[in-house]
């Protein structure tokens, strides 16, 4: 599934610059590379895409779509994260990115010291197992 969401991706202009499979290595790769945009499944082969993103998130912002078949888990543990479902249509997945987006930038609206990532197409992350 990971390698159609990065197609999905290229499709829309976006290069991916890292595949992750873990927890660890999805953190420590958007500490030493912010990604312009994250793509995350809750379930890696080792960790949590959701504690990830709850981790990369607390020093920086940068967009966030979940893509996964466990939307009801992320709900529950971010209720506000930007959620697709499994199997998806590249429109969603394009309604999805413009979403998280909007967030970062209304995020950075309220608060006047925040530093974001920019927000140009480019780089992602894909924490997919």
């Amino acid at each position: 599934m990971a390698l159609s969401i990065e197609d999905s991706l290229e499709s829309l202009g976006f290069v991916s610059s890292q595949t992750v499979a873990t927890e660890e290595t999805a953190v420590t790769a958007a500490c030493l590379h912010l990604p312009d945009l994250i793509t995350a499944d809750v379930r890696l082969a080792k960790g949590s895409g959701i504690t990830a993103v709850r981790t990369i998130l607390r020093d920086q912002q940068v967009p966030v779509v979940f893509i996964t078949g466990n939307v009801e888990m992320v709900r529950e543990q971010m209720p506000d994260a930007v959620v697709l479902q499994k199997p998806y249509h590249e429109k969603a997945l394009r309604d999805a990115i413009a979403a998280a987006r909007r967030r970062i930038t209304a995020d950075s609206a309220t608060d006047p010291t925040a530093s974001g990532p920019s927000l140009v197409q480019g780089r992602e992350l894909f924490p997919q197992p």
